[in-house]
């Protein structure tokens, strides 16, 4: 368990660095949408990551604080999903089209949020299969979501035959996703 909260913790400083490095450039270089987009996913997950460390803190009994909490992060990790689709086709796609979907997106991830919390608080006296029910879900959204965000910067690369850090960022994603893949809770 003390390894558990040691990787959040560095993962969350790791993150939450990196998230205001790059709001600091998205303030002061280029304002695309697609970055804002993207950024905004990552500060979903930093949300998520902060309220997990908060949750390891707390007693292993749910109680309504911790509930709340859990929910919270499941929710906010769920909101990743749509964000980075949103991100994806900000770069491909008119941001009328890309606004859109943003409701019915989010509600979506909203909706998903609570039905996995709803399913895994069923089981929250299996701490296991409890963590699995409401990360799993939200661990193949973000390899579908990461798997998209490549393609499409793929696209662009051969379209556009934009420069190096198109492919590299797509490559990234890429990786992201295989993570995901290897890494879910199952």
């Amino acid at each position: 368990m003390a390894i558990g909260r040691l990787m959040v913790y560095r993962q969350l400083v790791l993150t939450l660095i990196l998230m205001l490095v790059f709001w600091t450039f998205y303030a002061r270089l280029y304002r695309r949408e697609s970055f804002r987009w993207w950024g905004l996913a990552w500060t979903t997950f930093v949300a998520h990551l902060a309220v997990i460390a908060l949750v390891l803190q707390l007693a292993p009994e749910w109680t309504l604080l911790k509930s709340g909490l859990i929910l919270f992060s499941v929710v906010a990790r769920f909101l990743q999903v749509p964000l980075l689709v949103f991100a994806a086709g900000s770069m491909s796609l008119e941001e009328s089209r890309v606004r859109r979907w943003l409701g019915p997106g989010l509600g979506v991830a909203l909706i998903a949020g609570a039905l996995s919390f709803a399913v895994s608080f069923m089981y929250r006296d299996q701490p296991v299969i409890s963590f699995s029910l409401r990360s799993l879900p939200a661990a193949l959204g973000l390899v579908a979501a990461s798997l998209f965000y490549a393609l499409s910067l793929f696209k662009r690369w051969q379209r556009n035959r934009s420069s190096m850090a198109t492919a590299l960022a797509g490559s990234s994603c890429l990786l992201y996703a295989l993570v995901q893949c290897l890494y879910s809770p199952v």
